[in-house]
């Protein structure tokens, strides 16, 4: 399966191959294509500012302004005490194929966390490297830690909630070629 496909500009595409992470830097007002390769994919994004890695993206903060499940026209907050945007969905191809499906479910989760080695031992019995140890690896060379990894921005990711409060997570509806497009609004290391 080819990876998921990051295009920061016309002349600089970057790919992420499958179980693996790359981090970048992006300057303010730039724009960020998220691009699938192939059908079910999922990518989880994290975001860093780049002068203070400190203020990083916060699933907490962004979820009561802009739900559960990000459209075009949300904004990715920051964690507190800064609570500011981050980037700004200024695309998406993906949003009316999950309207299209009628089902409930809604694609670009921010209801799961990231997977780890320990949680894949836990729910599937292999202790295999999940999302932690390759969003780890990916930022390392930037002088960031595996404790600097944060909840994600699940790009791709279709998700719902079982009426016992259950999550659960489907096949995403994102093809070869769907993408999202973020806007940068500060300095980022994506």
């Amino acid at each position: 399966m080819d990876g998921t496909e990051m295009v920061m500009s016309a002349d600089t595409t970057l790919q992420v191959e499958p179980g693996r992470g790359i981090a970048f830097e992006v300057k303010e007002g730039a724009r960020i294509s998220f691009r699938a390769r192939a059908h079910r994919q999922v990518l989880d994004l994290n975001l860093f500012r780049l002068d203070d890695a400190r203020e990083r993206f916060s699933a907490s903060v962004t979820r009561p302004v802009f739900g559960s499940h990000l459209a075009e026209g949300a904004e990715l907050r920051s964690n507190p005490p800064w609570e500011r945007t981050l980037a700004t969905i200024v695309d998406d191809t993906v949003r009316t194929k999950d309207v299209a499906a009628g089902d409930g479910l809604r694609s670009h989760d921010l209801l799961f966390g990231r997977c780890s080695r320990a949680l894949r031992q836990h729910i599937y019995g292999t202790a295999s490297d999940g999302c932690q140890e390759a969003l780890a690896a990916a930022i390392a060379p930037h002088g960031l830690t595996e404790l600097d990894v944060h909840d994600p921005f699940n790009i791709f990711m279709r998700t719902g909630l079982h009426a016992d409060g259950e999550l659960y997570f489907v096949e995403p509806v994102a093809d070869a070629d769907d993408y999202l497009i973020l806007r940068a609004d500060v300095d980022l290391l994506v």
